[in-house]
């Protein structure tokens, strides 16, 4: 009981102002870190102890919580993704051995989704990797994501790759290529640029080359300034 008062009163002043809105204005998405990654990489729930994020902006349609009774027992989270409509996910996350381990599903009709995914820090680098699975309606799609991470000195160095397989109604495979540098600057700000490179083949063929560059910079302790390109 006493730990479960303290994961509530945890929550109420612990909140956390991340949200979609942050990583649209960034516009680099999984690259940086932010709990709403917990969408793509579950195993991140469990680094993120007793948070509730949401978005004024978007109403109920963007928000998630995560509760941490015991972190020896992990974290458990809800949360709602803005881009389809009503797709509420629930997920778990634990770290064992220095793993992050972590699993979601969403078990809304027509946008049932299941995924895994785990990580795992090594003093400045850092790797996830993460499985996903979904029908959306008449779409039936897999991923697959892997990202590094390496930090030397005031730089970070962000390489990944995404790979969807569709089945239906049309059958293609979509990859992503990136890379990204961030450079630390003045009290937890950074600035960045990246690259990626995007290819569809199958039934669907396209090809695109996406540039990203920004910065994140905190003003006092509750403003921040966010620029992206």
């Amino acid at each position: 009981m006493k730990e479960i008062i303290c994961a509530v009163l945890c929550l109420l002043v612990g909140m956390a102002w991340a949200s979609h809105t942050r990583m649209d204005i960034l516009m680099a998405g999984d690259f940086l870190e932010d709990i709403t990654n917990i969408n793509i990489h579950p195993h991140h729930i469990a680094v993120y102890h007793n948070t509730i994020y949401g978005d004024i902006t978007a109403g109920l349609e963007d928000y998630g919580i995560v509760i941490t009774p015991d972190t020896k027992y992990g974290a458990f989270a809800v949360w709602q993704e803005p881009e389809v409509d009503q797709n509420f996910n629930i997920g778990y996350g634990i770290q064992l051995k220095r793993f992050d381990l972590g699993i979601l599903a969403s078990p809304v009709k027509d946008h049932r989704r299941i995924g895994i995914g785990f990580g795992r820090t090594f003093f400045n680098r850092r790797f996830d990797i993460s499985f996903l699975y979904g029908e959306d309606e008449d779409i039936e799609r897999s991923e697959f994501n892997l990202r590094l991470r390496n930090r030397s000195g005031d730089f970070v160095i962000i390489p990944k790759y995404q790979g969807n397989y569709v089945l239906a109604p049309m059958e293609y495979y979509r990859h992503r290529f990136g890379i990204l540098v961030e450079r630390l600057v003045f009290n937890d700000g950074f600035v960045f640029l990246g690259a990626e490179y995007d290819f569809t083949r199958g039934d669907i063929e396209n090809e695109f080359t996406n540039i990203y560059a920004g910065l994140e910079m905190p003003l006092s302790r509750r403003i921040v300034f966010l620029l992206g390109f």
